[in-house]
């Protein structure tokens, strides 16, 4: 407790080039500079407390931003996540980075608290990087990927193109153990095996220049992936599964931004495309069954917005956003050459939704900033094939945010808002998971969960590159979204529904503290802790528990230090293990990551133009356990059947890469 009282107390921030009360603070590529940092990405991460969100994938444009813009506004894309884009975007390219904090002048904050504005240089430039990397694993398998990006400006404006090659895996596949413990009779146990892995090519472009008297931004990525996984288990192999998933995705979005007569305006098209495909099949002794799932998908969306500035210190928008999506999917089960009936397995879902919004930005003193506003959203969703059914939806969204700096190191936010969470279509279709021998059922009358979140949060800043921000947030939860017994099935079977109003706590520390005054000289430890609450109550059992899914606490320690001297940074990172559970009708399903999840990585720069990395990944494989009580019925009103325990020690894995610029 000493330490943190030191460091509240502890001297404000050197680095900043902007006034406090602005609510901006400036980094210039001299903060960086002695980590070497090859990439936009590799500077963001550096940024004193601040932890880097990619944004959400769910349906619209509004509520999915990430919290870093590029050039003050945010890509005109969805499926190109802004991680991808930050790290094509080379360290030599960048300005200069503002964080943002309550908000700025001519920045949309997303309905973030915090923001990062990435800053590109204007000078026409341009340059290609291309970088190959490789997986590899304990077993000798390797999962290869690379990429080739060009950036250039010229008169006013940039061009990126990528042509990548991705690769994917699945952390926690290896060797195991299978037991199963009923609640009469023998024990059982066997061996067994896991494997996952993927990759796909990716073609990505962005555009952006004064065009059409204002700023235009275009957008575009083309991709195509694919992912196996696998299961075996029996000495021999008694149980063999097999999973093979393939992707297609497209992405156009386009950006326009000019003033008029004072007014900002902001227009946004943006239309995503997708097809996908599953199959899955499991043999054993006696049976053999196969499922298969081939899905559609569509959006569309058209976003505008206004902005006027009333006055120096107040700002006023308004707009409105329009959204259409489609999803259409049909399923095939067959168990030994007969066709099983699912619930929903044939559907076509159709949602058309609108909000519109208005919201004002207010600096009341210096040291004082409040926002306030709301958005009101309305839906329609329609669905068809094995249901029919269409359900119309309005929710108010108010949002309040006011943000107070004592001094210049300091800073205290509060916020209150409602959030809505939103449908996943894949919810309305039933699913089969031979892996973990669970059957979903689809539920065409879920409604989307609606939060009240109040949120309180102190950030304290020092030695120039620390900085500690603790925040509490409480949630008033209504249509909690869970599993429920979903009634007329017969055999009785459950699936996603909502069971009624629930709470949730959080608190989060983050901390990054700079090293240098302890005697480390390049030294920064960074850490991310989050514990969590909740309560509703169980529609099985009518009990108070916690909601399925959420973990208790997720826990974070790295340490890096930059040794200029040799071209070189060097860096571990601790992930503490994780829990959660989910409660179904006639099981509880728990999932445990043990020991914990290390990592080291060495870079090294001979050159401004050329990067090499090595970082040992799982360097002490931690094991993965599935721990499922099952009852012979209802869930707490019958007897249980038997306990199944899964443990898979996963893999340690070596992963190095080559980055180079040619400019």
């Amino acid at each position: 407790m000493s330490l943190i009282l030191a460091l509240l107390a502890a001297s404000a921030p050197t680095v900043q080039a902007a006034p406090a009360s602005t609510g901006v603070t400036v980094y210039p590529p001299s903060f960086f500079a002695s980590a070497q940092p090859s990439s936009a990405l590799d500077m963001v991460n550096r940024l004193p407390g601040f932890a880097f969100d990619s944004g959400d994938s769910a349906r619209g444009y509004a509520g999915t931003a990430s919290n870093v813009l590029i050039d003050g506004t945010r890509p005109a894309s969805k499926s190109d996540s802004t991680d991808s884009i930050l790290s094509r975007i080379p360290a030599s390219d960048v300005e200069r980075i503002e964080l943002i904090r309550g908000g700025a002048p001519g920045i949309d904050m997303q309905g973030r608290t915090v923001m990062a504005n990435v800053i590109r240089k204007t000078a026409a430039t341009h340059s290609v990087v291309v970088s190959a990397q490789d997986n590899i694993f304990s077993d000798g398998h390797t999962i290869p990927g690379g990429s080739i990006l060009f950036s250039g400006r010229f008169g006013g404006r940039t061009l990126d193109l990528g042509l990548s090659r991705y690769s994917s895996f699945d952390d926690s596949v290896g060797k195991g153990r299978f037991t199963s413990v009923p609640a009469s009779g023998a024990t059982t146990s066997t061996d067994a095996r896991t494997a996952g892995h993927g990759g796909g090519l990716g073609l990505t472009g962005a555009y952006s220049g004064k065009d059409l008297d204002g700023d235009l931004r275009f957008n575009f990525k083309l991709e195509e992936s694919y992912f196996n996984s696998g299961l075996s288990y029996g000495l021999p192999p008694t149980v063999v599964v097999n999973d093979h998933n393939r992707n297609r995705d497209g992405e156009i979005g386009v950006h326009y931004e000019r003033t008029i007569g004072g007014v900002g305006v902001e227009l946004i098209g943006l239309q995503k495309l997708g097809r996908s495909s599953s199959r899955e099949t499991s043999v054993s002794p006696g049976d053999a069954a196969r499922f298969s799932e081939n899905t559609t998908t569509g959006e569309s969306i058209l976003r505008g917005v206004l902005s006027y500035p009333v006055h120096p210190n107040l700002t006023l928008k308004a707009g409105a956003e329009v959204a259409y999506n489609t999803l259409s999917s049909n399923q095939s089960f067959i168990d030994n050459g007969v066709a099983i009936s699912l619930p929903s397995s044939l559907v076509d879902v159709n949602e058309t939704r609108g909000e519109i919004f208005g919201q004002g930005e207010w600096r009341i003193t210096p040291k004082l900033r409040l926002e306030a506003g709301a958005r009101f959203e309305f839906s329609e969703i329609t669905e068809s094939g094995d249901a029919h059914k269409s359900r119309s939806f309005f929710y108010p969204k108010p949002r309040l945010l006011l943000t107070w700096d004592p001094n210049a190191s300091t800073e205290v936010r509060l916020r209150a808002e409602r959030k809505l969470g939103q449908l996943d279509f894949s919810n309305f279709v039933s699913s089969v998971d031979f892996k973990s021998t669970q059957v979903n059922a689809g539920n065409p009358d879920l409604r989307p969960d609606d939060h009240w979140q109040f949120e309180a949060a102190l950030e304290k800043r020092f030695w120039g590159k620390g900085s500690i921000v603790i925040t509490a947030v409480h949630e008033e939860i209504a249509d909690v979204s869970d599993y429920i017994p979903l009634q007329g099935s017969n055999p009785p079977i459950d699936g996603p529904g909502n069971i009624g109003s629930g709470t949730s706590d959080q608190l989060d520390i983050e901390g990054s503290i700079p090293l240098d005054r302890i005697g480390v000289p390049g030294g920064l430890l960074k850490t991310t802790t989050s514990w969590r609450i909740s309560s509703v109550v169980d529609p099985v059992t009518h009990k108070d528990r916690r909601i399925s899914g959420q973990r208790p606490d997720a826990i974070q320690f790295e340490f890096k230090q930059d040794l200029p001297q040799w071209k070189s940074n060097w860096g571990v990172a601790y992930y503490k293990g994780w829990r959660e559970s989910y409660y179904r009708l006639g099981e509880v399903d728990r999932f445990h990551l043990g020991n914990q999840f290390l990592t080291a990585e060495w870079d090294y720069k001979p050159t401004k133009t050329l990067t090499f990395t090595v970082s040992g990944e799982n360097l002490v494989p931690f094991k993965f356990y599935r721990h499922r009580t099952i009852w012979n019925g209802v869930r707490g009103f019958s007897p249980v059947a038997f306990d199944d325990y899964r443990a898979i020690r996963s893999q340690p894995r070596l992963y190095v890469k080559v980055r180079k610029t040619f400019e």
